[in-house]
């Protein structure tokens, strides 16, 4: 039986002496003061971004990192957001390799980061700016971090809605899970896109992915974030599915031809499956019950007999209001 994340807001909206003041504390423990909500944000994380779109704050968003404009992720961008199109959104760089003038110039009074890039927070936060900083270690951290920005964004209602919603999908599958006892989940091992040996580990998203689809991953005792397998461990391990990530390398067809994994019990039995593109199944965004739903009716195809392209048009208008079915038909 798969386990039901537990996720309790403890992050509200407080007065503080300036008056009506937003405050909160964001992930590395930092705390976040707004005078009022933001309205001009710079973005510079997919995560963060998909969840103002989501809140309906889009319009709150002035600039953004190099990934909406990346040749796989633009065209759901760009059906999203007119502005991605004429190119009136500025990209202001990757990473540690921010261009802090172009930040600076477009004068937001928030900008959104992931953790990871602490000597940047320092110079952003040197310059007088205010920053978020997000760190998404499980699928709980989503639903925070959908809290704090609705709380940032003064769109708290929406965040709430949203949260409640994902978490009824999420209870919806493991209802349909009940049936399926402790130790008897099939085995799956699940590849990342880079090739069919780089696998995530016991810590990642993508053995919680399997967990909550009703299986039980083959690195789950390995408590690393992403490992890297030796054909030796994949005999041992022999696994009943194998799942994997959206990219070229590790498409069913590169498993089923290669005879170095021909006696794979998931190969033999033709049971290898890549989720969907990059975008409909980011499981480090709101997208992942969708992943979920996919890696469920790959395990379990007798209880999830639903069609996965129904599934995910009803997904996206949940999260994305109106625009949700024409960004569940983009093709790339």
């Amino acid at each position: 039986m798969a386990f039901l994340p537990a996720f309790k807001s403890n992050h509200v909206s407080q007065e503080v002496t300036t008056g009506s003041a937003i405050k909160i504390e964001d992930f590395t423990g930092q705390e976040v003061i707004l005078p009022k909500p933001a309205e001009r944000i710079v973005c510079l994380l997919e995560s963060g971004l998909a969840a103002l779109y989501m809140l309906g704050a889009e319009e709150k968003v002035i600039g953004v990192n190099h990934y909406p404009y990346q040749p796989h992720i633009y065209p759901y961008y760009s059906a999203l957001d007119q502005r991605f199109v004429q190119h009136t959104l500025t990209d202001v760089g990757e990473g540690a390799m921010v261009d802090l003038e172009k930040i600076a110039a477009l004068k937001p009074d928030l900008v959104i980061i992931w953790a990871g890039y602490p000597d940047v927070i320092k110079t952003l936060k040197d310059r007088g700016f205010t920053v978020l900083a997000v760190q998404l270690d499980n699928f709980t951290d989503i639903w925070h971090e959908i809290e704090l920005l609705s709380q940032l964004t003064g769109e708290e209602e929406r965040g709430k809605q949203l949260i409640k919603d994902s978490q009824e999908q999420l209870t919806s599958i493991q209802t349909k899970l009940k049936s399926i006892t402790k130790g008897k989940q099939p085995t799956c091992y699940f590849s990342w896109a880079e090739s069919k040996l780089d696998a995530a580990g016991g810590d990642s998203t993508g053995t919680q992915l399997i967990r909550l689809a009703g299986g039980h991953s083959v690195t789950e005792d390995i408590k690393q974030e992403h490992i890297k397998a030796n054909l030796e461990q994949i005999v041992e391990w022999d696994p009943e599915v194998i799942i994997s990530w959206y990219g070229p390398n590790i498409t069913p067809e590169k498993f089923y031809t290669d005879s170095q994994w021909k006696n794979i019990f998931a190969v033999k039995k033709k049971r290898v499956y890549q989720l969907p593109d990059a975008f409909s199944c980011d499981l480090w965004t709101l997208k992942y019950i969708y992943g979920i739903e996919c890696a469920a009716k790959y395990l379990h195809p007798d209880l999830f007999p639903e069609d996965l392209e129904k599934e995910k048009i009803r997904l996206f208008r949940l999260l994305y209001g109106e625009k949700g079915e024409k960004l569940a038909h983009v093709q790339i």
